[in-house]
């Protein structure tokens, strides 16, 4: 993390490297906020992050050599999405530490693009949409209510996002799909479930009637932008498990019964295997998860490296297990 120093009006240099490249120019100013720190972290480049004391009006610039598309969280309230050489201001109202308002000036694709995302996560907390589960669960949510909240945000913000489509490259289009598919898709799978352990029930008397049918024709995707989402590499996982348990209960079979070690990464390969890119990250993610949850290190240790062998393909992919796996 990187601190600042502070002038009248502050601006900060920065560049990842010597040779020439598209630097964007992240600019902010900010009304009524009784915090001490301002934080912009870049989520896909954190280490690039800039920190500064808040003063009352005060304009914060930097500039910052963006190696892909990135999402700029500020004060982890405002998001906004940027492609290398975009450049953004940002003109935002708090009172105290409540979030009121944020207007973008820039370039019309750049603007659109972080317009339509403010709007869409404004009216999330309009409609008190709990983006984690959990904290539906603590609120006692129905779930039958937030399994139709989630529907409709994912078909509101789908609707949303096509219409600032034209502004953006394909990649930055489908990784912010991913990103909103993986919270409501995912929240809408595995709600039910938990709702009915916190109730002590039977899952089949909390989950709606429409859960097994619900997804019919959704059709998961392995196309750079979508796998660039790391919240949609894992919910390949929860997907592909919802998609056996469908297919186990259409077929009057016993759905309830959890697969092996063996048997999940079996089933990740069958599930995926037209598309190696899904097989590539499903698998990648799902032996993180083993060996990060202490599954039997001899176990895992051969399914990492029989991936490796047979199944891998992105060479980001490779590191994270092997130093996962050290």
């Amino acid at each position: 993390m990187k601190r600042g120093i502070l002038l009248f009006l502050l601006s900060v240099a920065f560049s990842l490297c010597a040779s020439a490249g598209k630097v964007s120019t992240i600019t902010a100013t900010i009304h009524g906020y009784n915090g001490e720190t301002v934080y912009f972290d870049l989520i896909e480049q954190m280490e690039d992050s800039f920190e500064f004391p808040y003063a009352e009006g005060q304009t914060y610039s930097f500039d910052v050599e963006l190696k892909d598309i990135t999402m700029l969280k500020i004060n982890n309230w405002v998001w906004i999405c940027l492609k290398p050489g975009d450049s953004i201001t940002v003109d935002l109202t708090y009172d105290g530490r409540n979030y009121k308002s944020a207007e973008f000036s820039g370039a019309e694709d750049v603007v659109a693009v972080n317009t339509a995302l403010r709007d869409m996560r404004m009216a999330r907390v309009a409609q008190k949409y709990r983006m984690d589960p959990d904290a539906a669960l603590v609120t006692l949510v129905p779930a039958a209510d937030y399994h139709a909240q989630c529907l409709e945000r994912w078909q509101t913000e789908k609707a949303a996002l096509d219409a600032v489509r034209k502004y953006m490259p394909d990649k930055m289009y489908y990784y912010l799909l991913s990103e909103h598919e993986a919270i409501f898709l995912g929240n809408l799978i595995v709600y039910p479930a938990m709702r009915a352990s916190y109730d002590g029930k039977p899952v089949e008397q909390v989950m709606p009637a429409d859960y097994w049918t619900v997804l019919d024709n959704y059709e998961p995707r392995g196309d750079e932008g979508s796998l660039y989402s790391h919240g949609y590499d894992g919910f390949l996982l929860t997907f592909a498990d919802y998609a056996y348990k469908r297919n186990l209960v259409r077929a009057g079979k016993d759905w309830r019964q959890e697969l092996s070690l063996r048997g999940g990464f079996d089933m990740l390969v069958d599930f995926y295997g037209n598309n190696k890119n899904m097989v590539d990250a499903a698998l990648c993610v799902y032996l993180y998860n083993a060996a990060a949850a202490g599954r039997d290190f001899d176990d895992v240790d051969k399914l990492v490296k029989l991936y490796l062998k047979k199944y891998n393909k992105n060479k980001k992919y490779r590191e994270i297990l092997q130093e996962v796996m050290q």
